[in-house]
């Protein structure tokens, strides 16, 4: 991002995981100069027209206050409120406007349990026409990295966040799933479609070295290991066994990079 023609989307339902959300799409506006949508979707229900509009007048009001005046001032920000399901009027709004970035917040102490850790952030980071980063409540690099050892699953159910990656990307016909270090405290999730290496999502850095972890001991490897380069063959569930995939580890400055082949 670097310019004012730049859009950046935060989804916010007024939680408090929504609230770091909008803090972080604020704080990436302010950086890069490009204009901040916050948007608000009223599940559809049984209402009048006039409650209809008066909740919406509502929700409105309550945009206005979930970032500071002195932020909105050094911002551009549109205000937008839709009636709809949350996941489809995300989306849908993020193609009308052309985003550049979606925001979402997603609850949970542990920041991610089946990749998205939450419904409506799933569909987002399935259907979205633009990378998303999930933020989760009160997002703290040290807090995430205590969060560790929280993360408890079967290696082999398509519950695993592991394997719940890997069969994304098979859906989506990808052939190579890239998740690499972009920063200290955040990894980046690639995926090669059509011989394009495109941005799937972003992790909390204790959430993708979590995620490595459990691609290594699917393979065999030893997760104890962390200076040289590995390779293995992972063992899949009876669901996606027709697909063979093959991981590759090596040590980088940032982190620890990882590549799965299908």
């Amino acid at each position: 991002m670097g310019d004012a023609d730049r859009e950046i989307l935060v989804a916010t339902d007024f939680s408090a995981s929504s609230a770091a959300a909008v803090a972080h799409a604020a704080r990436l506006a302010m950086e890069s100069g490009a204009r901040l949508h916050l948007l608000h979707v009223i599940p559809p229900a049984d209402r009048s027209s006039g409650q209809l509009a008066d909740e919406r007048r509502h929700s409105l009001e309550r945009l206005a206050g979930v970032i500071s005046a002195d932020v909105e001032l050094a911002l551009k920000t549109v205000k937008e409120v839709r009636v709809g399901r949350p996941a489809e009027a995300i989306v849908a709004y993020a193609r009308e406007v052309g985003t550049d970035l979606l925001v979402v917040g997603t609850h949970g102490r542990s920041g991610l349990r089946r990749l998205a850790l939450g419904s409506v952030a799933d569909r987002v980071l399935r259907d979205s026409p633009c990378p998303v980063v999930v933020i989760r409540n009160g997002d703290d690099p040290q807090a995430a990295a205590d969060d560790g050892p929280d993360f408890v699953e079967d290696p082999i159910s398509l519950e695993s966040p592991a394997l719940d990656l890997i069969d994304r990307g098979r859906r989506l016909a990808a052939t190579d799933i890239h998740i690499d270090p972009v920063s200290d405290v955040k990894y980046l999730v690639r995926m090669r479609m059509d011989g394009r290496l495109v941005t799937y999502c972003g992790l909390e850095t204790a959430v993708a070295q979590h995620l490595i972890n459990r691609l290594k001991t699917l393979a065999g490897l030893d997760i104890a290991t962390s200076f040289r380069p590995l390779e293995g063959r992972l063992q899949l569930p009876a669901a996606i066994d027709d697909t063979e995939v093959r991981i590759t580890t090596s040590p980088v400055a940032g982190g620890k990079p990882c590549r799965c082949g299908c």
